[in-house]
């Protein structure tokens, strides 16, 4: 097995402790101490054997096993899969310690998170190697770090706001793209909404999506919406803006979020075009869900 395929079995593990959870989560307290961080104790994660990856320096610490891009711990450097030691020099034995240094946290004031990351190898054939690491993490609260992560853009005609990404471009004129935004109404959300933009030098003349993930995959038809398109100065650009009205759509944008690797393609007439959706579009689409939730956004159902 390559290391590139041992971290994206890895990754996969990770995701699916993380969805496994979403159903059993306990209702989120959007305003108490947060630093942004999902784990499960070291001695209770068999993914680094299972997807033959080197054994961890340290027998103690909780796994990483999600940093929302909107989180303080991942603005600070802490990623996905890497084992923390220490906070506030406090030694993380298992959960009950984990969850006590969190009791210590205050918004605003400053935690040292000691961890050991895990870095890609610099050879084709070399294996992923564990780093010690620092970090210093400035907690917030949930509901403070998602608004300083959205951006909100008001109709004064219709009345209504619409919440994006805070650096989501919102007009179709520079590079494929896909996004997640919202209506809200006096502090309330409204409808979710999903947008794919496909720019090109040549037309595909869209007939449908398919969004791969892991070992999951779904189909957007094209009975589903109507593409609209343009052109000038060498380019055309065909794209859909549509409702998130169906579950299955909404858990797939939710898995698709949290991952790390998401291709899609674009269903042309005769053609097709395939493209990675950026970690940056993901990352987004995860700020967006999560604003969406903290506002009572209604989901699909």
């Amino acid at each position: 097995m390559t290391s590139a395929r041992s971290m994206q079995r890895l990754l996969l593990v990770s995701v699916a402790l993380l969805l496994c959870g979403a159903d059993k989560k306990e209702p989120i307290d959007y305003d108490k101490p947060f630093i942004g961080l999902e784990v499960v104790p070291l001695a209770d994660f068999t993914g680094f054997a299972a997807a033959d990856l080197p054994k961890p320096p340290t027998v103690k610490g909780m796994v990483v096993t999600d940093t929302p891009a909107y989180g303080p711990a991942c603005k600070a450097g802490v990623t996905k899969l890497s084992i923390v030691t220490t906070i506030n020099a406090r030694t993380m034995e298992d959960l009950e310690s984990y969850k006590a240094a969190l009791e210590n946290l205050e918004p605003g004031k400053k935690v040292t998170v000691k961890f050991y990351e895990l870095q890609n190898p610099r050879t084709p054939k070399g294996k992923p190697v564990w780093k010690s690491k620092t970090a210093s993490v400035t907690p917030s609260t949930r509901r403070k770090s998602i608004l300083d992560n959205i951006r909100i853009h008001g109709d004064e005609i219709e009345e209504v706001d619409f919440v994006y990404q805070k650096d989501c471009d919102n007009v179709h004129s520079r590079e494929s793209r896909m996004y997640l935004y919202f209506s809200e109404k006096d502090g309330a959300a409204g409808q979710l909404r999903l947008c794919i933009c496909y720019v090109a030098s040549d037309w595909l003349f869209i007939k449908g999506f398919i969004f791969k993930h892991g070992d999951d995959s779904y189909t957007l038809p094209a009975d589903r919406f109507n593409v609209k398109n343009d052109n000038g100065n060498g380019k055309v650009w065909e794209w859909i803006d549509i409702p998130v009205e169906d579950a299955k759509l909404y858990k797939t944008l939710v898995e698709m979020s949290q991952r790390f690797n998401v291709t899609m393609r674009y269903t042309g007439d005769q053609y097709k075009k395939d493209r990675d959706v950026s970690s940056e579009e993901l990352a987004a689409m995860r700020t967006v869900l999560a604003a969406f939730e903290m506002m009572g956004g209604e989901v699909p159902k």
